[in-house]
């Protein structure tokens, strides 16, 4: 009995070290099947809203949420005819942007360049890293519906939970 009760011990130790291993962002999750590209792209693509933002810790969502700028993310997989680009068109149509996007750090960032289709001065495009030509956000959680991403930008801290 005395071994039974060492072996499944041991058993519950390996799978503990396992499960942690394999967590591979801070927020999770821990343990996940599919892989980093199909999570964020999907098979061809997939659209992303934004759920939360914050600046500096202060909830900034509905600041966003009026800006002309703002818009759902669409990013494309490898597979698709578009490879490992995205897009975003504003709620009012007027506004989008397209770009690439990359894995960088072993998968634990993600690098975005965009281009501006628009009327926005290009002035602005240095102040918000939601709308920055060159950025590259830390990956806080990833899973098949959620996409959390944290820069400093600026001097601020920008985090941004995305809702697909």
């Amino acid at each position: 009995m005395k071994s039974f009760q060492q072996f499944i011990l041991f058993f519950t130790s390996i799978i503990f070290m396992c499960t942690t291993a394999c967590k591979k962002y801070p927020d999770g999750p821990l343990l996940s099947f599919e892989t980093k590209m199909n999570r964020i792209a999907g098979i061809e693509t997939k659209q992303w809203n934004v759920d939360y933002y914050s600046i500096n810790g202060y909830d900034s969502t509905a600041y966003l949420q009026a800006q002309p700028y703002y818009g759902q993310y669409s990013f494309y997989s490898k597979k698709s005819k578009y490879p490992n680009t995205f897009g975003c068109l504003s709620n009012n149509n007027i506004y989008c942007t397209h770009g690439g996007w990359e894995f960088n750090n072993s998968k634990n960032d993600m690098h975005i360049l965009q281009n501006y289709i628009c009327s926005i001065p290009i002035s602005q495009f240095n102040t918000n890293p939601y709308i920055a030509s060159d950025v590259t956000w830390e990956i806080r959680r990833l899973t098949d519906s959620d996409l959390w991403l944290k820069t400093t930008y600026n001097g601020k801290e920008y985090f941004m939970k995305l809702k697909h």
